[in-house]
């Protein structure tokens, strides 16, 4: 049982794996919504630019 308690990961380190696991989701998201974003903005821009 000493040993198994003793090859836990530390409360730090259990902790910096929640707020990963949390994290990477949301992370996740916003790459997709700011995706459809970036290329209408690049879309705008050549069409301005082509105004000009």
């Amino acid at each position: 049982d000493i040993k198994n308690i003793a090859s836990l990961p530390s409360r730090e380190q259990l902790l910096a794996n929640v707020v990963g696991g949390i994290a990477a989701p949301m992370i996740g998201l916003v790459s997709v919504l700011s995706g459809p974003m970036r290329k209408l903005v690049i879309v705008l821009s050549a069409a301005s630019n082509k105004k000009n």
